[in-house]
Order: structure tokens, then sequence, then C-alpha cells
């Protein structure tokens, strides 16, 4: 079923003072082939022979939501993040500011990133699949850069590690929590352990253990 209409009357006057700065590792739009339906929707368990359904449904609440706004974002930068949200928080930019910034360059300045560095001899990143998609501006990427800037090495422990060849060129060390052959599902069921082993993995393979 398609949404036929709405209702923003109820909307807080407020919201209109306000401003609001949106943290995105990706510059995917909104919808298109880059979009995060076709780009994300397969990570998250959409099933190949759905993604136009999911595609067009998207396109139509989009457009919906435009109409009423009006104004016209699910084709700029990070529309697409988070499965649509980034689209959601810019679309009410017409009535606040909006200022689009690097998630992972925000959070890593504010936590002090770059003055760790000088004092450790490994850093590990890692998130829940890492795949060539890592490489478009997430943490992970965002962290090997700058370790390796500064000749430190960096390890990649994710729950699911694909296109390893690909990511070799960016991280010394990869490893993939879950084991292989296993499904999803059922790794994820036994998420603290898989990931532990994963990091005994990495610490025998550079200690040569």
């Amino acid at each position: 079923m398609r949404a036929r209409r709405i209702d923003i009357d109820g909307m807080d006057e407020r919201i209109k003072h306000v401003r609001l700065t949106l943290l995105s590792d990706v510059q995917n739009p909104l919808c298109g082939n880059n979009g995060a339906v076709n780009v994300y929707g397969p990570q998250k368990g959409i099933e190949s022979h759905r993604l136009a359904d999911v595609e067009s449904a998207m396109r139509h609440w989009a457009d919906l939501c435009e109409q009423i706004f009006g104004v016209s974002v699910q084709g700029g930068p990070a529309s697409g993040a988070a499965g649509g949200i980034g689209f959601a928080l810019q679309l009410l930019g017409s009535g606040f500011v909006v200022k689009v910034v690097s998630g992972a360059e925000f959070v890593m300045e504010a936590s002090g990133f770059d003055q760790a560095l000088h004092k450790v001899d490994w850093v590990v990143s890692g998130e829940g699949r890492s795949d060539e998609q890592t490489l478009q501006g997430k943490l992970p990427y965002k962290v090997a850069q700058a370790a390796r800037g500064e000749g430190v090495s960096v390890a990649l422990i994710s729950g699911e590690v694909s296109d390893s060849q690909v990511l070799k060129p960016f991280f010394d060390h990869t490893v993939s929590a879950k084991p292989e052959g296993v499904p999803i599902i059922e790794a994820m069921q036994l998420a603290e352990y898989h990931l532990t082993q994963a990091a005994a993995q990495w610490a025998r393979d550079i200690s040569g253990g």
C-alpha cells in the first residue's frame, strides 16, 4: 500500500529555529542506482527480486514528502544515509539549517584520535560488514588513512569481511568474525564469542603464534 497524503499541520513551529549538524559517512543519494535501497538494501536483507518494488516505494514517498515541504533533496549527497534518515533531516531543512559533515572525521576529532595515534603500535577498527563500500568514507577507512599517515599498523575486525582483496591495500590485517559457512543469523546469536575468537586470531597472527 502506498502513502497518499502527509499531514504536517501538527509540526512544532519551534523546529524552524533549530540548527542541525548531520553526521554522515556516506554520500549516497536517497534513490537511484547508487541510492539507499540498491546499495545498502541487500546488506540489510532485502532480496534482489524485491529491490525494484522497494525502490519504487521509496521514490514515491520521497516525491510526496518533497511536494509537502516544497524542497528537492532526495538527489543530494548523504540523503540516502542510514536508510534515508539523511533525507528526512535535509527535508526539514526548509525550516532550519542542516550542515552535513563527515561523521567519521567528527568523532575522530572529538575523541582525540590523532593524539592517541602517537602512543600505539596498532589501531583496531571494525564494523558490521566490510566490503568495497567501506572505502566510501566509512569510519574504518578514515581510521586506516590516519593510521597509515602516521606509520601505525591498522587491523580491521568486522562482523563479516568480503572483498578482502579490495580492502587489503588499506589495512595491514583483516579478520571476519563470522566463521566461513555459518549463516549470518546463526552467527549473530553468538556474536560476542565469534568476535572474541576473531580478536584472538588477529593477536596470534601478528605475534606469530
